[in-house]
């Protein structure tokens, strides 16, 4: 199984990304939120990979972070559910907001994800809330983390260096009251950093 890719990015678009390592270019399908941090196509690019093997293909998932590839495996696990619809729902949700909803069994919530009607919500709440547990915890915990990583990347891949990227996203971070998104989090930063 494939569970990570690095290399040159050839192609990318908002549903795939084609990744080249070593003469081979691979088609993975991805999520808006890994779509947003990607560097340029010609650059260099690092995905945690989910690989799905079917009787008539070979599918594979990329990441930008540990957090939502969890959920999305997590997704996966669901009744009748495939890695398509999974990635669907976390290019309408984030990683963490989908964990709070879960656990506070917010039907509504997951019912604004296009493509997703009550039933679906109901049965992803019922199969997911009492296993998502420990794995929660550490996906909330872990989560705040990769923001700061993921923010600092997006920042390199317009052109600043690591060292600027990480004081403005520590800046902006403290900042904000309370939690905001990721792209509120680049917003903010690229704000400091045009001053």
């Amino acid at each position: 199984m494939i569970a990570y890719l690095e290399g040159r990015l050839l192609e990318k678009s908002p549903e795939f990304a084609v990744v080249v390592c070593g003469g081979v270019g691979y088609k993975v399908g991805i999520t808006l939120r890994t779509f947003y941090v990607l560097p340029d196509e010609g650059d260099e690019v690092r995905l945690l990979v989910s690989t799905f093997v079917r009787e008539s293909a070979i599918e594979l998932y990329g990441f930008a972070d540990r957090v939502e590839r969890e959920a999305f495996e997590l997704l996966c696990s669901v009744s009748g559910l495939g890695p398509k619809q999974a990635r669907n729902i976390l290019s309408g949700i984030e990683a963490e907001a989908l964990v709070d909803a879960i656990l506070a069994g917010d039907v509504a919530r997951l019912m604004a994800i296009p493509g997703v009607g009550r039933k679906r919500a109901e049965q992803i709440i019922f199969q997911l809330k009492d296993r998502l547990g420990i794995r929660a915890e550490l996906l909330q915990r872990g989560s705040r983390d990769q923001m700061f990583s993921d923010a600092v990347m997006a920042l390199e891949s317009l052109g600043y260096s690591k060292t600027d990227a990480e004081a403005a996203v520590s800046r902006a971070r403290s900042s904000v009251d309370g939690e905001c998104t990721l792209e509120e989090l680049i917003r903010r930063a690229l704000g400091l950093l045009a001053r």
